[in-house]
């Protein structure tokens, strides 16, 4: 629910899908963050140590971007929105996190 109205209803494993938020991590320790926030459906890029995670909307394509411009990248993982990003996304409520 979501300022009263009803946003997504079912198990947590059909919400997370619905939003289709994935993201991508890999071992990259030199690529520039602007090069890769510029790969086809990343939306937006973060830096762990030698990692990057790439937030995507088409895992698919950023993943055919990922190797054909880095193919050295290793480790590469792909995982779904968690429910968290799932409720963020349906609720569209980008300050849930200062309520915490």
């Amino acid at each position: 629910m979501a300022r009263g109205r009803i946003v997504a209803d079912g198990p947590a494993t059909e919400i997370k899908a619905k939003v289709g938020l994935r993201t991508i991590r890999a071992t990259l320790p030199n690529a520039p963050l602007e090069a890769l926030n510029s790969l086809p459906g990343v939306i937006n890029v973060d830096r762990r140590g030698d990692a990057v995670v790439l937030h995507c909307t088409d895992s698919d394509a950023a993943i055919r971007g990922l190797i054909a411009q880095y193919p050295t990248a290793s480790d590469l993982e792909i995982a779904g929105a968690g429910l968290e990003e799932a409720f963020l996304q349906l609720t569209g409520d980008q300050n849930v996190e200062a309520t915490r």
